[in-house]
């Protein structure tokens, strides 16, 4: 006979626990929000102020380096066709 004995848990109480974990860590008040990571606000920028000729990136009036600007022209064109910059 085994001197200690493992009882066996039910699912139920494993997943109530994960979901109270993920109730408790989780801010549900910010579902609906975007949030701007790193230099998306840059391209946020560029992006309303971008002209397709010449291909320049500017942002507040002045030449923004270090942006992808293919990147740009591809959001640019979901934009045109409707989809809200932050998806874009």
């Amino acid at each position: 006979m085994a001197i200690f004995e493992e009882k066996k848990t039910g699912q139920c109480g494993t997943i109530l626990l994960l979901a109270l974990l993920f109730v408790l860590s989780y801010p549900f008040w910010h579902l609906g929000d975007y949030e701007l990571f790193g230099n998306e606000a840059e391209y946020a920028v560029a992006l309303t102020e971008m002209q397709f000729w010449p291909p320049v990136t500017l942002g507040h009036g002045h030449l923004l380096e270090n942006v992808y600007p293919l990147f740009l022209v591809g959001a640019k064109g979901l934009m045109l066709c409707g989809l809200p910059a932050a998806l874009a």
